[in-house]
């Protein structure tokens, strides 16, 4: 690639070829992720008594090469078709990732490096995504939760800065709530003999999670057991007045 030469081929120079240059390699380390500067050579060369600048680009070891603020999609990667420069296609995206990476998720880049679980990575998501990994993405601890909510045993979720535990207890062997058993009859004498009964304390009360505890409650209101008052967290449950 040539910097100073026209398409028509003319050599127009540059005024200052070496502040050019350096202009251009922060813009190559800036820009393009992964770092693509290693693979990119620059020269100052005289041609009909003018500075031009010759670069040359290798094959980079980490491809698919995109813009910061494009990512890994057709609109943040090209490839060079003849004299032109055109977006891939999703299908080469996918090709180039697992040429560089191979097929194992545990192994595959993040767009984002500065990860958290404080907030949904959905650009790694779309990765998967994109690579056949996953059906769909923004659904999965919803469809979890959803499979427990009749199980006295529900999923545990640990959060730290980098690391994402989920544990899954076994349905063949968990209990299933049933309300008008031990667990709706031990919330029942709870309120009768404190006046009251909230989620937090029912959860104590039974050893369950946040979710079961709110499912034993609930199931005890819809039999008018239990009268609920309050909102958010100040909801407090009572016995209904016969």
């Amino acid at each position: 690639m040539y910097i100073g030469i026209t398409d028509s081929g003319e050599v127009v120079g540059l005024v200052n070829a070496a502040a050019d240059m350096m202009r251009i390699n922060n813009m190559l380390r800036d820009g393009i992720k992964p770092d693509v500067t290693l693979f990119v050579q620059s020269i100052i060369e005289q041609m009909n008594g003018k500075d031009i600048i010759r670069m040359d680009v290798q094959s980079g070891t980490e491809r698919p090469y995109y813009l910061v603020g494009k990512g890994i999609r057709p609109e943040g990667v090209y490839v060079r078709h003849g004299a032109a420069s055109v977006p891939a296609t999703d299908t080469s995206i996918r090709k180039m990732i697992r040429e560089t990476d191979g097929d194992s998720y545990e192994k595959l880049r993040s767009i984002e490096q500065k990860l958290s679980f404080d907030s949904a990575n959905s650009e790694l998501a779309e990765v998967f995504y994109r690579l056949q990994l996953i059906e769909a993405y923004g659904t999965g601890i919803q469809k979890i939760f959803e499979a427990y909510k009749t199980s006295l045993a529900q999923p545990i979720i640990n959060i730290t800065p980098n690391v994402f535990k989920i544990i899954l207890p076994n349905l063949n062997n968990a209990p299933v709530i049933d309300t008008r058993e031990i667990p709706g009859e031990r919330v029942m004498r709870y309120a009768r003999e404190r006046g009251t009964i909230n989620r937090k304390q029912a959860e104590h009360l039974l050893g369950i999670s946040q979710t079961a505890a709110g499912l034993v409650l609930r199931g005890l209101v819809e039999q008018g057991e239990l009268t609920r008052e309050g909102y958010s967290r100040n909801v407090r449950y009572f016995v209904s007045k016969t």
